[in-house]
């Protein structure tokens, strides 16, 4: 038989940690920033997520949903 695939959903399915899903080094917006500045950002990049920074440290994180 042979060696089963490496996937990202294969990985999912086995809990492995954390480290290995998310994006190291996401894009963010900061929270003085306007909605629209937000949701233009988020379709140029075709985001579906962006978090939010104040001061650095999240805020928040905004959804296709919220905009």
């Amino acid at each position: 038989m042979p060696a089963p695939i490496d996937t990202l959903h294969s990985r999912r399915r086995s809990g492995g940690p954390i480290r290995d899903f998310m994006t190291p080094a996401p894009t963010t917006i900061g929270c003085a920033q306007s909605l629209e500045a937000a949701s233009k950002k988020m379709r140029r990049l075709k985001l579906r997520h962006l978090p939010v920074l104040d001061g650095g440290k999240l805020a928040g994180i905004l959804s296709q949903r919220d905009v």
